[in-house]
């Protein structure tokens, strides 16, 4: 297959055939560079249509030290932390692509091979592993469209868009419970099903309840330490 209907395929209509292809020769550079692309063109919307300061201080207002906090310590703080983020969390967002991918590839090999005894090697799964991250860009798509549709103070940078079971919470349930039903997702639910397809074409005989074991116990594991954190904090 070439490039440009790989990249289709995955998406929309023969993920099976299209990942089979990038099986027998992977291109995991083009759809990683494709994503720090999109994400790329993502920050520089963000801090141009909606400013850093205001994402910023709308993250110190979550926080439960802005409470007791002046409002002058609160603009001070904002002023402070909005020049950093204006350089730093682009940044991050672009460095967390490539390490997103060698991250996934790590656990889902270390759990697929190790812990449920298939058959796939680093190298393979992390040729895969870029590709099937690829509903990203109809996320940052469909947040775009939302971006400048709705009113730049209405925007929540966290959550934009209503694919998941947290966006319709009301902000008064507790924040463990709404970081819980937020990676009740569709386009994290659509990553796992590339995955299980991706890694069923590299060890042909693996059952499908095994690889979705594979990929669903880290996951699982993901979430309840990400919602133990936000009850926490």
């Amino acid at each position: 297959m070439s490039e440009i209907r790989r990249l289709f395929a995955v998406l929309f209509w023969e993920p099976g055939n299209a990942f089979a292809d990038i099986v027998r020769k992977p291109r995991w550079w083009v759809p990683m560079l494709l994503m720090m692309a999109c994400v790329g063109v993502w920050m520089y919307l963000i801090g141009t249509h909606i400013g850093w300061e205001q994402i910023t201080r709308e993250g110190i207002m979550r926080s439960s030290a802005a409470q007791n906090m002046p409002a002058a310590d609160i603009d001070r703080l904002v002023q402070q932390q909005a020049k950093y983020a204006a350089i730093i969390s682009p940044i991050a967002a672009l460095l967390a692509t490539p390490i997103g991918a060698l991250l996934t590839a790590g656990v889902l090999t270390l759990f697929f091979s190790v812990f449920m005894g298939g058959n796939a090697k680093f190298k393979e799964v992390f040729g895969i592993t870029p590709y099937a991250q690829l509903p990203g860009i109809v996320y940052i798509a469909l947040s775009t469209v939302v971006l400048f549709v709705k009113p730049a103070e209405d925007f929540d940078i966290n959550n934009p868009v209503g694919l998941n079971v947290g966006f319709y919470l009301p902000e008064t349930a507790p924040k463990w419970m709404i970081s819980a039903a937020s990676s009740i997702d569709l386009i994290s639910f659509w990553t796992m099903l590339l995955l299980v397809i991706a890694l069923r074409k590299i060890d042909r005989k693996a059952p499908a309840g095994k690889v979705w074991g594979a990929i669903l116990l880290p996951w699982m594991i993901y979430v309840l330490g990400k919602s133990a954190l936000a009850a926490v904090f």
